[in-house]
């Protein structure tokens, strides 16, 4: 009978040691999936500061293109096709590269958590990009959470994206939307006149001038961009090409309106710099708080909008949910339990074995 239960009690340490060690194995398998803070590189934070949330019943049934925020390069968005119907908005992104295979709506530690058939596996298009269908979008104007699986390292990398209704064709939103989204600009103070704005350029083989020529009419800003090259034949942003609206001393002119400031806008360059035209992925940021008149002087609007806007939009990575009592906390918990119940267990088996042993003598 002693050896019984000694067999019983060595059982049920071994089931509470198994435990104890498999569940934080499975924990931090689970954890390995997910880049820490670390991994990312340069990330910015989203923000939506000023802006007002717009859902999809003020948005006219259609399919639009729409510019995509995102917290880092690394996760570049270059088209949206974003599909209105009844009210209901989806959404189809292009990357800017082949790196991942699968995106997430959701966090890293959900998606790892999650059966791989709620994945989002990319579909080339025409041209050999990754595309994915996203699925249905609550708001415009709203931190959205997504993540992405990168192929190369296999693991998942969070990302906070917005979806910016001010980039929108004016008449896909409703009249009340559409104030909404003039009075949030950080330049909707100015009066209507002639402007220069920092500008800052990404991708592309050439300089342009900086400060850019700004002209405020109705409320609508238009930016001019020089080039130091007339090699430019065409810009590509948020679903619009623009070509040169004249070329000369040497420099390629466009103009276009600004719809967003304070964000990388990305653009597709098409060069003739190398014989055939060539595309190159790049962005635009308008710097709102970098705004003077004609004589160079700041003007008042653009210091109330933009504060202290240097330029240089500072890399600092979201709070990462490693530092959140989130990911912890359940697994001490679900060990706890295990110990629990099996020294309960153990306790209860030799209570039993003990009594049988004395009414066996």
């Amino acid at each position: 009978m002693k050896l019984r239960i000694r067999t019983i009690l060595a059982i049920a340490m071994a089931c509470m040691l198994s435990a104890c060690l498999s569940v934080p194995a499975l924990a931090d398998e689970s954890a390995s999936q997910v880049a820490s803070s670390d991994e990312y590189g340069g990330r910015e934070t989203v923000s939506t500061d000023g802006m007002v949330p717009v859902s999809g019943s003020e948005v006219a049934d259609g399919t639009y293109s729409i510019l995509v925020e995102t917290d880092t390069q690394m996760f570049n968005i270059i088209d949206c096709q974003l599909t209105v119907e009844d009210g209901v908005m989806s959404a189809v992104i292009t990357l800017s590269g082949d790196g991942y295979r699968w995106v997430y709506m959701g966090t890293g530690e959900e998606a790892a958590s999650s059966d791989a058939s709620e994945y989002i596996e990319y579909v080339e298009d025409e041209r050999g990009r990754y595309t994915y269908d996203i699925g249905e979008i609550e708001s415009l104007n709203t931190a959205v959470k997504c993540c992405c699986y990168s192929k190369r390292r296999e693991q998942w990398y969070d990302h906070d994206i917005i979806f910016v209704a001010g980039t929108l064709p004016t008449d896909a939103l409703s009249p009340e939307a559409q104030q909404a989204v003039r009075d949030s600009s950080p330049l909707s103070g100015l009066p209507d006149g002639e402007y220069q704005i920092a500008v800052d350029v990404f991708g592309g083989d050439d300089t342009v001038e900086n400060p850019a020529p700004l002209t405020i009419a109705d409320g609508e800003a238009t930016a001019t961009l020089r080039f130091s090259s007339p090699n430019y034949e065409s810009l590509t942003m948020t679903g619009e090409t623009f070509e040169p609206v004249e070329v000369v001393d040497g420099s390629a002119v466009f103009e276009f309106p600004v719809k967003v400031f304070d964000s990388a806008i990305p653009v597709t360059f098409s060069s003739t710099a190398s014989g055939e035209p060539q595309e190159s992925n790049g962005s635009l940021s308008f710097h709102s708080g970098q705004v003077t008149d004609a004589e160079g002087n700041p003007v008042a609007a653009a210091e109330a909008a933009g504060a202290v806007d240097d330029g240089s939009a500072a890399a600092e990575a979201p709070v990462s949910d490693d530092s959140q009592p989130g990911r912890s906390v359940p697994i001490a918990a679900i060990v706890v339990v295990v110990l629990a119940l099996c020294v309960v267990a153990g306790v209860v088996i030799f209570k039993r074995g003990s009594r049988a042993g004395e009414g066996g003598n």
